[in-house]
């Protein structure tokens, strides 16, 4: 094995350093750490309509985390199962 360093950024970063200030959908596959990836955003700031995500990988503890923090943010969460995608879903997307 042989470590390399990577340069990262925050989601906060690459939307302000790209200008996407009108962010609809947020897709990731980070295989386990789409929660250290999705902390990264300020939700407050910046509300994707659609945030898909991968809980298969996500420990319990985690995924709970997680979703607090969604559910906090004004989403509606809709999980896929242990192998499938989840999304979370902006409460206000569909206005009835």
């Amino acid at each position: 094995l042989e470590e390399i360093k990577v340069p990262t950024m925050t989601l906060d970063a690459i939307v302000e350093k790209y200008q996407l200030f009108n962010l609809d959908i947020l897709m990731m596959d980070t295989e386990g750490y789409d929660w250290e990836v999705i902390k990264t955003l300020n939700l407050k700031k910046y509300q994707p309509k659609i945030i898909q995500f991968e809980q298969g990988h996500l420990n319990p503890d985690i995924l709970d985390e997680m979703s607090c923090h969604l559910k906090d943010n004004g989403y509606l969460l809709y999980y896929g199962g242990h192998e499938f995608d989840s999304v979370a879903i902006r409460s206000n997307f569909i206005e009835l």
